[in-house]
């Protein structure tokens, strides 16, 4: 941190981005004080700031944090090795959350009293959702949809109700929404570490 003279009145944070790189400034405190020139017999205002500047990648910081709490980021040095292991560290989460949904499927009676099991990976929600939307166009237009399919572990397509499906696309959201967020806390926990130190106490996310 630094101390910043400005003419006028700054912002607490402000923040331009560049892709996946965002440039921050950080200006709080502000004091308003007047230099006098005895030589000119003049004066000169100014408001003076606790200052800070850096440049950093998006994905590394809580932007919510950022703009909420600017004053915790008043003494925040950019750290490539810091920053280098802190974007390991969340693609790591994102992909132990992907290994998760592909090898836990959602066991579910939507359809068979019995139950049976359902693939619940990211495509495949995409694909859900991708269905339940054509199968509204089709409603919309007074048309029937012959392509209403769906497949559990193991098998082929087969004709589901919309009904079914929609119980099961609930069954899905329920099931994978918490496990969203805990990888998304965990992602908030490593974009906040400010030092090696700090980084290094952060265990393993374990879903189970």
């Amino acid at each position: 941190m630094v101390k910043a003279r400005f003419s006028e009145s700054q912002q607490p944070v402000k923040i331009i981005e560049n892709g996946d790189m965002v440039t921050v400034f950080i200006c709080l405190n502000g004091v308003e004080k007047t230099d006098e020139n005895a030589f000119e017999e003049s004066s000169t205002s100014y408001i003076e700031y606790d200052y800070n500047e850096f440049v950093e990648e998006k994905s590394l910081l809580d932007m919510d944090d950022l703009n909420s709490n600017p004053e915790n980021y008043l003494n925040y040095i950019v750290n490539p090795e810091l920053d280098k292991l802190k974007n390991e560290k969340i693609v790591e989460s994102k992909t132990l959350l992907a290994e998760y949904l592909s090898f836990h499927p959602l066991f579910s009676k939507a359809k068979y009293k019995e139950g049976r099991y359902y693939t619940v990976t990211e495509e495949k929600q995409r694909q859900l959702t991708s269905k339940m939307a054509m199968y509204n166009i089709y409603s919309q237009q007074s048309l029937s949809y012959s392509l209403l399919k769906w497949n559990d572990v193991g098998n082929i397509c087969e004709d589901w109700t919309v009904e079914e499906l929609t119980k099961l696309a609930m069954e899905i959201d329920a099931y994978v929404t918490p496990l969203v967020e805990k990888q998304q806390a965990y992602e908030k926990m490593v974009q906040k570490v400010s030092n090696i130190e700090e980084f290094n106490m952060i265990g393993n996310l374990v879903f189970e």
